[in-house]
């Protein structure tokens, strides 16, 4: 009898011990064993790294023996929640697709549990003017019987006066480098270099020393557009005759362009524009020759964003690589855009479209019952959006869109601006611009 039961106890213990080594073997060959329908699936793995780290981990709300940045393998494929806890912050969720033997990377930023704006800084009544980069704001108030120009600096929350005058300021824009300004003053077209600050007004004269006169250089001035490679060289237009003009030297030369229209881009040395039968041509100014691209309709403005040229009407936009003008364009619908590497986003009142232009794929669309009033990049893979009376940012990495509400029932928002992981809002109180923060963390 014994024997007998200790050939039944070899039995199991030899069948227990092969399934537990096919299970290791199994497991570590990436497999893993469906008991539902009793069959062996490939599995898949996720890593998982938050901002801050050390944030506990739920998959289907099941919490996991480890925390942030951690990698979870063996993950059966198909949709699962992910949810992200750390005291003191938001909890994060997400649903995310799994695919076997791929890992999935999932990038997350834990933001405060309690949010709140800052104390808010006055800045003008008159319209606000963003730097390139985003940092600088460009306005004028009305002081003392003055027209006073203010520079203030997001991230230092600091206002700088770079120029006054009795006389009422037309155009006022930023060169391309941040670094100048240009003023339309009187119908004199003024340069300032924003390294001089509380600029005196000597009955009310133009001072050479510390402003560049254009209309001394060029007069009767049409247009200005700006080099985007060198501030300090332009193109000025005057009675169909284009000039380039080095600001530093004085040194002026006549462009041969006979066709040129009204809208156009200056960098390095070639223009890039759009004629009068709606075709987009570049001439080089070294060269003196021009090429003739792509037949567009009713271009309203054209911009530049590093690698790209941006051909905008009034609800498509036309994205074309700018070191081959040849090729065949992006069309995208909105409004606005803005870019983050090569990440595009369009949007308008109603919608937002993301695109990589790397993939040349559409990833997400995201429509709202709310008004869209603006949004920026937050870090690589979120956006701060406005809408009407809420804030809220939102993953859009491609693999997973979350959505977070930071703060509501906030009137009145005009802009958003991210610097160095604040979120600055500038809306109007009455008849003036104010601007605040939000820290995230």
């Amino acid at each position: 009898m014994s024997k007998k039961i200790n050939f039944i106890f070899f039995i199991v213990f030899s069948i227990i011990a092969v399934l537990t080594t096919a299970f290791v073997i199994i497991t570590y060959s990436g497999y893993k064993i469906d008991f539902k329908y009793m069959r062996l699936i490939k599995t898949g793995s996720i890593y998982i790294n938050t901002n801050p780290t050390k944030a506990d981990i739920y998959i289907d709300n099941k919490k996991i023996d480890q925390r942030t940045p951690a990698i979870i393998n063996h993950v059966i494929p198909g949709r699962h929640t992910i949810t992200l806890e750390k005291k003191g912050y938001k909890t994060w969720e997400t649903n995310i697709d799994i695919p076997p033997e791929i890992t999935t990377f999932l990038n997350c930023e834990l933001i405060y549990e309690d949010i709140e704006l800052s104390k808010t800084s006055e800045l003008s009544n008159q319209p606000l003017i963003l730097s390139n980069n985003k940092r600088y704001i460009l306005y004028i108030k009305h002081e003392n019987n003055l027209n006073n120009v203010y520079v203030y600096d997001i991230a230092s929350q600091e206002q700088f006066k770079i120029y006054s005058t009795i006389s009422n300021i037309g155009r006022i824009e930023w060169a391309p480098d941040n670094k100048r300004v240009l003023l339309l003053v009187n119908g004199k077209f003024l340069v300032i270099n924003l390294n001089i600050i509380e600029l005196p007004v000597i009955n009310n004269a133009i001072q050479s020393h510390k402003l560049i006169n254009l209309n001394a250089l060029i007069p009767d001035i049409a247009d200005i557009i700006w080099n985007q490679s060198a501030d300090n060289i332009l193109v000025i237009t005057n009675d169909k005759q284009l000039y380039k003009v080095d600001i530093n030297s004085e040194e002026i030369t006549k462009i041969n362009i006979n066709d040129f229209g009204r809208i156009g881009l200056f960098i390095n040395d070639k223009i890039i524009y759009i004629n009068s039968q709606n075709i987009l041509r570049e001439y080089n100014i070294s060269s003196d020759l021009t090429n003739e691209y792509i037949d567009y309709n009713n271009i309203k403005n054209i911009k530049y964003y590093d690698d790209y040229i941006v051909l905008l009407n009034n609800q498509d936009m036309f994205i074309i690589f700018r070191k081959d003008l040849k090729s065949e364009p992006i069309k995208l619908s909105g409004e606005r855009i803005e870019f983050n590497k090569n990440r595009v986003i369009t949007f308008n009142n109603s919608e937002i479209n993301i695109y990589d232009l790397r993939e040349g794929v559409l990833n997400n669309t995201l429509r709202y019952g709310k008004k869209i009033i603006d949004l920026d990049f937050y870090n690589n893979n979120y956006i701060v959006l406005i809408l009407e009376d809420e804030i809220k940012l939102i993953n859009i990495d491609g693999s997973s869109l979350n959505e977070l509400n930071l703060i509501s029932n906030i009137k009145s928002i005009q802009h958003v601006i991210v610097l160095d992981n604040r979120i600055n809002i500038i809306y109007k109180d009455g008849d003036s611009y104010m601007i605040s923060h939000i820290d995230l963390r």
